[in-house]
């Protein structure tokens, strides 16, 4: 499995400095990693994204195992939004790597990161409303840097 990964990152690589838009329908398209994640940025693109989620409800995002469709997938997208904080573990060197690529973990201060009851770090950044909230502001920023035309929007939906 770990040569499958490494295989999806060097294509990732390779394909992503040929990657072109794909806003036939005028949305962006944005493959986000987690169902929440999908809820949030479907929330905040409003009208002018759509959004495909690599993982569907019930998947462990900590055990996900990358299939060789998801490079095409990735490739594929105008944005690519990842939780981070090792939530995507065996995809995270992958996301991480991608040029259109954003974690959610990257609007947050670097003294937000929840302990779990281990005194390890714990990913749910959803499960606090003030780091959420945090993250809604990078889906908001992340969008309007792609989409400077629909930045109103994107901001207005953050606020409501």
């Amino acid at each position: 499995m770990k040569k499958l990964i490494i295989g999806l990152l060097s294509l990732l690589l390779l394909l992503t400095g040929c990657q072109k838009s794909n806003q036939e329908d005028g949305k962006l398209n944005i493959v986000v990693t987690t169902t929440m994640i999908t809820d949030l940025v479907e929330t905040i693109g409003g009208d002018h994204v759509n959004v495909k989620g690599l993982m569907t409800t019930g998947v462990d995002p900590h055990l996900y195992q990358a299939k060789a469709s998801d490079a095409t997938t990735l490739i594929a997208a105008d944005l690519v939004i990842y939780n981070g904080v090792h939530l995507e573990a065996k995809l995270t060197d992958v996301l991480a790597k991608l040029e259109n690529a954003i974690s959610l973990e990257s609007g947050l201060d670097e003294g937000d990161i929840l302990a779990d009851d281990e005194g390890g770090i714990d990913p749910h950044i959803w499960f606090s409303v003030p780091l959420w909230k945090k993250a809604a502001i990078r889906v908001s920023k992340g969008l309007s840097e792609l989409d400077p035309t629909n930045a109103k929007d994107y901001d207005a939906n953050l606020q409501k």
